[in-house]
């Protein structure tokens, strides 16, 4: 009822403004000025509808929600019961036996699954397992060191050295004094070649 009377003044007041309109062109400001405060009033009319509508959906959700929580509150009081029931119809000593029970079903499956998990046939020794892969690590590094680029090492005098060898970036070799100096130098001369 109240969106049709909303539809009705709507009308009127679309109809007021073009007379409105009408009497301005016209040159009656009398005439303009009616139709204005015809159309304001109407238009009051219209907000009073909103206000009504608004009012009317308040209590359409107050009502819904409170359905809902009557709803709610009989499921609640039927599940109190409910537990209320249960509790009463189990006692506390049977919860144990139950309980107990269980942890014996428990504890017999799980020595059913360890006996069933035990290795078939013979045991293999981890001591064993172990030396065997040291001794194989031990051959892939000797594998490996076979491998490896070979450094010459020459023992020469050091200034024969020095003179083989690719001139170093702008450093001057010390003279050796001993077969350890000399060994020092030649590994500092092939870092400094291989940078």
């Amino acid at each position: 009822m109240l969106d049709k009377r909303e539809k009705h003044l709507e009308k009127q007041i679309q109809q007021t403004l073009e007379e409105a309109k009408a009497k301005a062109k016209a040159k009656d400001k009398r005439g303009a000025l009616f139709h204005l405060k015809r159309k304001k009033l109407l238009e009051k009319q219209i907000d009073q509808i909103y206000g009504k509508k608004i009012n009317i959906e308040t209590q359409v959700m107050a009502l819904e929600s409170a359905a809902s929580n009557k709803d709610v509150l009989n499921v609640m009081r039927q599940g109190k019961e409910a537990l209320q029931s249960t509790i009463q119809e189990n006692d506390i000593d049977k919860v144990d036996e139950v309980i107990a029970d269980i942890n014996d079903a428990v504890a017999l499956a799980d020595e059913l699954g360890d006996a069933i998990s035990r290795p078939i046939g013979g045991q293999i020794d981890d001591d064993e397992l172990n030396a065997e892969l040291e001794q194989m690590e031990s051959q892939l590094y000797e594998s490996e060191m076979l491998e490896a680029p070979k450094v010459p090492v020459v023992r020469q005098d050091a200034n024969k050295i020095v003179a083989s060898l690719p001139a170093a970036p702008s450093r001057e070799l010390a003279q050796p004094e001993s077969e350890k100096d000399i060994e020092e130098n030649q590994l500092k001369e092939l870092e400094a070649i291989m940078q």
